[in-house]
């Protein structure tokens, strides 16, 4: 997985590292041309032309592709980059896919208007009762779940928490993994069973060691460096939830994505650079 690509010389890069690892899927959490090329077909032309016309490269929206359509539209970069997952849902805005029956990847549009819907998954609503009713099957059925969205909450990066605490309190409880894009850096949080806003709460920590238990919390991820990369800011006050940082700045930052490598047992995961040699991984156990 990795967010934020865009159609520049570090987004070939990273589709190409993408080509290399040969991977079952690969999802790509929201901004997509940042109109380096267009239209949106065109930019799907790009990416087919480097990844290959099978490999299944799924999409969700992020704040580029929403109503604003300031650089594109979700449903028209959905019509050239189709599902090839036999996904549930409406894909490339909410929707869930299942992997050789280990993993359940549920997509979701937090604080994005499509189609003139705000996405908010606040409790109760209709988002909200489909989101819970995804993630419970999944874990009724044994498999693991990773959320894959655009924006974010807790960050050392330049953004807010936009989703809201809430919802990210509620993965924290009930999913394994989530997957971000949006802040354009890299950065890995500890297991966390709740977060705090603007500051650490050091009873949200449940594991440090990289080495998580199933069911303590959930390890949160921002992969926004496909193309594009800014600076960790390292005097951030939430920068204590997280176990790995790296932006624009820092030794070895540069381009890439997250690997996962997913068995019954045991999500093995790890960053992949493109374009350098700086690495971070961490697993989850049943």
């Amino acid at each position: 997985m990795t967010g934020d690509l865009g159609g520049n010389s570090d987004a070939t890069k990273t589709l190409e590292k993408i080509v290399a690892i040969g991977p079952d899927a690969h999802f790509l959490g929201g901004d997509m041309s940042y109109s380096d090329i267009t239209p949106e077909q065109a930019w799907c032309d790009y990416v087919r032309g480097i990844i290959g016309p099978r490999m299944p490269f799924e999409l969700v929206a992020g704040n580029h592709e929403h109503d604003s359509k300031t650089d594109g539209f979700i449903r028209k970069f959905a019509a050239c980059m189709p599902d090839k997952l036999g996904a549930s849902g409406d894909y490339g805005v909410q929707y869930y896919a299942a992997l050789e029956g280990l993993v359940r990847v549920v997509s979701i549009s937090p604080d994005l208007k499509i189609d003139g819907h705000s996405y908010r998954y606040n409790p109760g609503s209709a988002d909200r009762t489909w989101l819970e009713r995804s993630v419970a099957e999944a874990k009724s059925a044994g498999m693991w779940v990773v959320v894959v969205q655009h924006k974010v909450c807790i960050t050392a990066g330049t953004k807010s928490c936009e989703i809201g605490e809430e919802l990210t309190d509620w993965l924290a409880a009930n999913v394994d993994l989530v997957l971000m894009g949006h802040d354009h850096t890299y950065q890995r949080s500890h297991q966390l069973s709740c977060v705090a806003v603007n500051r650490v709460q050091s009873s949200c920590i449940e594991d440090t060691d990289g080495n998580h238990k199933r069911g303590n919390g959930a390890v949160f991820v921002i992969s926004g460096v496909g193309g594009r990369i800014r600076e960790i800011d390292h005097s951030d006050s939430e920068k204590g939830y997280f176990a790995a940082l790296m932006g624009e700045g820092d030794s070895g930052a540069g381009h890439g994505l997250v690997r996962l490598d997913i068995t019954g047992s045991t999500i093995s995961a790890r960053f992949v650079g493109s374009d350098t040699n700086w690495s971070d991984s961490f697993s989850i156990h049943r």
